[in-house]
């Protein structure tokens, strides 16, 4: 275990490229219960970092890793959390972290998306860093990603 990283004075699960030149960042919310009242602090957590972040630069992007039951039957905290994310991810859309941090970064990824219609928007807007496959090759390591498998 290590400490979260610490970008204009809020508390991140992970930062890219590096905590001290952030393009990204990705706040983790994986509930397995009701959120309830926690769901609607977590949404003022999330509007506390995007303010936060556009104190030191509004090109950050604010992503957001929310998963579980506890949203699905709260759907107002799920909500607040969307409404000032740049970006939204789910286990099943892990994929998209990495094409996120991929894209600003400069690196290409390869992935093999067997439903990449459902995407299309979110393709569109990070189609520079993404080389769609139809199946794996047997170059490289590719990489579990929820619903699709990724390389670099």
């Amino acid at each position: 275990m290590t400490a979260d990283a610490s970008v204009a004075g809020e508390s991140f699960d992970l930062v890219v490229p590096t905590q001290a030149e952030p393009r990204v960042c990705v706040i983790s919310m994986l509930h397995s219960s009701n959120i309830g009242q926690y769901g609607e602090s977590k949404a003022a957590d999330a509007e506390r970092a995007r303010s936060a972040l556009n104190a030191v630069d509004e090109d950050m992007v604010l992503a957001v890793l929310a998963d579980g039951h506890g949203f699905e039957s709260n759907t107002a905290g799920l909500d607040g959390i969307l409404r000032v994310a740049d970006e939204f991810f789910q286990l099943a859309t892990l994929w998209k972290v990495a094409v996120v941090a991929a894209y600003h970064t400069g690196v290409r990824l390869h992935v093999v998306l067997p439903d990449a219609r459902n995407h299309f928007d979110f393709l569109d807007r990070y189609g520079d860093a993404v080389l769609i496959h139809a199946e794996a090759d047997e170059e490289g390591l590719w990489v579990d990603a929820g619903e699709a498998f990724i390389r670099a």
